[in-house]
């Protein structure tokens, strides 16, 4: 009796392996045939920003030679709002078929942890597919400062406490948010002045009603002294300025990406073709000419690469916006 008892058990187990085995070949196969079959119509890349901003400029280099790589004509959509929200959610919520993708930045990325009502979760409900480039920030200021060197601002804020002050495009901003840091790390107290953009945010530094800013466009002007790069390297576009390690910040580094993404449950297969296509046409020669104009730099990476790093950037982006309380409408 025990005997049967143990063949039947042992048959039962056979069978759920055996049906687990299907469920996976079976799975497998839906991917690999989703993935051959891919693209069979258009594509539509949202950009969460108004034109002609980081995204939406990536876009617009990397789509004439997408279509070429898929087949498919692609449609490049502007949907702004909420700082990014509105357009990411719309591919948060659509069908996880490689037909809508989005293409963000660390503003979309990071704009639910600033906002009062928070509607989804970038880490959980986007599928990272590739980063596209990154562009570092350059700390300014205007010549009446005095300060030649990061270290020389650093040391006459020090001495002076609230006198200076910074501009940005508006509270909740990557240039507000970077000055913030800089504050934090280099214990010094500046005072915030908010603008409706970053044109007039610049400009007003330039014409000596603002002490200092943090932009991802360096400026060149007499009136403007560029101190430091927020990169791991120094910038091709300014090679002359050091990076906040060198001017003596040691770990002042951070920059505004713009990547790929698809909504969660995007099929692997897809997601790393659409990756190799990416990676491959930007590493073209007359891709990485045309990326630099506009000052986005590209590293080679996976899906998986990507992912690891919004794991460590967007809890650091996470904690500075919890440490100085920032929310925006």
């Amino acid at each position: 009796m025990n005997n049967n008892i143990s063949s039947l058990k042992s048959r039962s187990f056979s069978m759920r392996l055996f049906m687990g085995a299907l469920f996976l070949l079976g799975s497998s196969c839906h991917q690999f045939a989703q993935a051959q079959g891919y693209a069979s119509k258009p594509i539509h890349i949202v950009s969460p920003f108004p034109a002609a901003g980081p995204s939406d400029t990536a876009a617009r280099l990397l789509a004439p030679k997408l279509i070429e790589a898929l087949g498919q004509p692609i449609v490049l959509e502007n949907k702004p709002g909420a700082s990014g929200t509105v357009g990411s959610l719309s591919v948060v919520k659509a069908t996880p078929d490689g037909y809508t993708l989005l293409l963000g930045a660390t503003t979309s990325h990071i704009a639910p942890y600033l906002l009062r009502t928070q509607t989804y979760d970038p880490m959980l409900d986007l599928q990272p597919i590739t980063n596209i480039g990154s562009m570092p920030f350059y700390l300014m200021v205007h010549s009446s400062v005095g300060a030649k060197t990061l270290g020389e601002f650093i040391a006459t804020a020090k001495n002076q406490p609230g006198k200076f002050t910074y501009s940005s495009p508006g509270n909740g901003s990557l240039a507000h948010l970077c000055m913030e840091l800089l504050k934090a790390q280099a214990n010094i107290n500046l005072l915030h002045v908010p603008y409706k953009g970053s044109a007039q945010a610049v400009q007003d530094v330039i014409a000596g009603h603002v002490h200092a800013t943090c932009n991802v466009t360096p400026t060149k002007s007499d009136q403007i002294k560029v101190l430091a790069v927020t990169s791991t390297k120094r910038s091709i576009a300014m090679p002359d300025v050091p990076t906040s390690s060198q001017a003596g910040l040691l770990g002042f580094e951070l920059s505004l990406w713009v990547g790929l993404f698809g909504p969660q449950k995007l099929p692997a297969t897809i997601s790393e073709r659409l990756s190799r296509e990416v990676n491959r046409i930007l590493s073209e020669q007359d891709m990485q000419e045309k990326l630099r104009t506009v000052n986005i730099e590209f590293i080679p990476n996976t899906p998986e690469q990507f992912t690891n790093f919004l794991a460590t950037d967007t809890p650091r982006w996470g904690k500075l916006i919890r440490d100085i309380g920032v929310k925006v409408d």
